[in-house]
């Protein structure tokens, strides 16, 4: 489900806009490959689709920095700036570069709102700062277009307004919730306002080196009584089991775990829940023929996410203790030494290497 997921991402975000790009390439201007040879088409083809591929970048690239400098202009803190692996992040006050991805998205800007409450426009600015600046590339483009009468324009000005109508649309669109949703939902909920918040504080903390269990207890809410299931939710939830696992309480982790599993969640959150889902099985009885059935569930999104510490602690738990590979074992403890160098949340990287030395404490 989650490949079938990210190719329609894929198809969605790039196929489409080249697609409609040519389409209306041929409409206006029919006569274009009237005269022209085989050679020439396929050049033409060539070319097309590289200008297709730096429309797409393009417009990932302008999308993050529109976030990041409407919310610099609202008083928000630039934590992370990330297009494809390349991460830079700002980590008590020095910049430095890091790799970190999430299966499915180009890019992503992350930042941590003002010491004050955050205003209706700055949610506002901040969330549909990434759509607006697709559309200023898109009136630049449709400018350039119409002076210089170079249809190659027409690639950046479909793949912006693309971008621009798809992020900021206020519906969810394939379980995946738009910034322009999320901006209405945090509007139209206090709640989730402040949920929303403590998020993005929890992320600077983490970027930061301070492991969950070092901040104050006030940005968690491991409460169960949610109206509506939504992205902010699960992963208020998220941390609120992480902050338990990083206190080795593995019951409480283990209670909201089994919550988020049963409700309906996006996939990416199902499958963060059931990796440590898997682990504290392994943890609680290591022979436990559960562990295999859910291995066999987790196993193509942990291969999938092999970069990520989390990942490989789960990995090396399951081979040391479940299937008492000695050699197996090693091999994961030594990719999850070497993930962890260029690993951005190094608050993160502190706890997960607690987790690691209790597994070794259980041998």
């Amino acid at each position: 489900m989650k490949k079938l997921q990210i190719v329609v991402v894929i198809i969605v975000s790039f196929i489409v806009p080249f697609l409609l790009a040519w389409y209306v390439l041929d409409a206006i201007e029919p006569s274009i490959g009237a005269n022209l040879d085989v050679t020439d088409i396929l050049v033409a083809l060539f070319l097309f689709l590289i200008f297709s591929v730096g429309s797409y970048y393009l417009n990932v690239f302008m999308h993050e920095i529109g976030h990041l400098i409407l919310g610099l202009f609202c008083g928000f803190s630039f934590v992370s700036l990330r297009f494809g692996k390349v991460t830079i992040i700002k980590s008590n006050g020095r910049y430095s570069v890091k790799k970190y991805k999430i299966s499915g998205t180009a890019g992503q800007c992350l930042m941590c709102p003002p010491p004050n409450k955050v205003s209706t426009f700055g949610i506002l600015a901040y969330n549909y700062g990434g759509a607006l600046f697709n559309l200023v590339i898109g009136i630049l483009s449709f400018a350039l277009l119409f002076v210089t009468s170079n249809y190659y324009f027409i690639l950046p000005l479909i793949f912006s307004l693309f971008f621009f109508f798809i992020s900021g649309m206020p519906v969810k669109f394939l379980n995946i919730q738009p910034d322009g949703y999320l901006a209405l939902e945090l509007i139209k909920s206090e709640d989730l306002r402040t949920k929303w918040e403590n998020i993005l504080i929890i992320n600077r903390n983490l970027t930061n080196g301070f492991r969950l269990n070092e901040m104050s207890k006030e940005l968690f809410d491991d409460s169960l009584e949610i109206e509506k299931i939504n992205d902010i939710y699960c992963m208020t939830l998220l941390a609120s089991a992480s902050r338990h696992m990083d206190d080795m309480l593995f019951d409480k982790a283990e209670r909201l775990y089994d919550y988020l599993l049963s409700v309906s969640t996006s996939t990416i959150y199902e499958n963060e829940v059931l990796c440590e889902a898997l682990f504290i099985n392994i943890l609680k009885d290591k022979d436990c023929a559960n562990v295999d059935t859910l291995f066999e569930k987790a196993y193509p999104y942990i291969e999938m996410n092999s970069w990520h510490p989390a990942k490989q602690r789960i990995l090396f738990a399951y081979y040391f203790l479940h299937k008492k590979d000695d050699s197996k074992a090693q091999d994961c403890l030594l990719k999850f030494q070497n993930v962890l160098h260029s690993y951005p949340l190094l608050g993160e990287v502190r706890s997960e290497r607690e987790l690691v030395k209790y597994i070794n404490s259980l041998a």
